[in-house]
């Protein structure tokens, strides 16, 4: 039976209770207590009923303001916006939806578009903030995990960096410690490769590219490993 049917046929009940109250006085006490029971329950249902739809209602308010966000975002990287405008554009989207699913997503753009300004230090913060409300066992923590430790190299800090780059070695799984990879590993075999190769330690990012390249990996970096291998 839908929720709906259910909530009308226990508020049907509550009003025919009262009903049979006022006709047998004497039955009164016991009807008195069924009448609590049904009364709670259909505020249960009917609560339940209306918070599924806010909800939905408020998850489609989100994706609403992503998809504008998003916008803004690429009106920046094709230089008819500013960073700084999406910064905004992510940062008011968040306070707007801060209880949705997409919340993470608001602030991981927001700090990529921090980090286009040069605002490494609130990037990182902001990041670190979108990572905290993922799920940790996800496919797609594990992706912006390993995207938010490349952007650190990026960086100018050099603490900053050194911290990336020790967050990508993890992710990577490079250590005999690690037991099995993630969904960021090959992304992350790649981009310390890549690192290496432009710290001028060829033999460093080889040993990586030829180390993707030999996994099993459903991954388009591995074909890019084979492509930089064959330089």
């Amino acid at each position: 039976m839908a929720i709906r049917e259910v909530y009308t046929v226990l508020r049907s009940a509550v009003v025919e209770g009262y009903a049979s109250v006022f006709k047998d006085e004497k039955a009164a006490k016991s009807a008195r207590s069924t009448i609590l029971v049904l009364v709670l329950a259909a505020a249960a249902v009917g609560g339940f009923y209306l918070y599924r739809y806010y909800v939905s209602s408020k998850e489609s308010a989100a994706q609403k303001a992503f998809v504008e966000s998003v916008r803004d975002f690429q009106a920046a990287q094709n230089g008819s916006s500013s960073w700084y405008d999406a910064e905004v554009a992510f940062e008011m989207a968040y306070r707007n939806n801060s209880g949705s699913s997409l919340a993470p997503y608001f602030l991981a753009y927001k700090a990529k578009s921090l980090q286009k300004q040069g605002k490494d230090k609130e990037a990182v913060v902001a990041f670190g903030e979108a990572l905290k409300k993922m799920d940790a066992k996800s496919d797609i923590y594990w992706i912006y995990k390993t995207e938010f430790a490349a952007i650190k190299l990026d960086m100018k800090d050099d603490v900053i960096c050194k911290e990336g780059l020790g967050e990508l070695e993890k992710i990577a799984c490079l250590s005999a410690k690690c037991k099995a990879d993630n969904a960021g590993t090959a992304s992350a075999l790649f981009y310390l490769a890549t690192h290496y190769w432009e710290n001028k330690q060829p033999e460093k990012a080889k040993n990586l590219w030829a180390k993707l390249a030999g996994k099993g990996f459903d991954s388009p970096y591995v074909q890019l490993a084979k492509d930089k291998l064959k330089q």
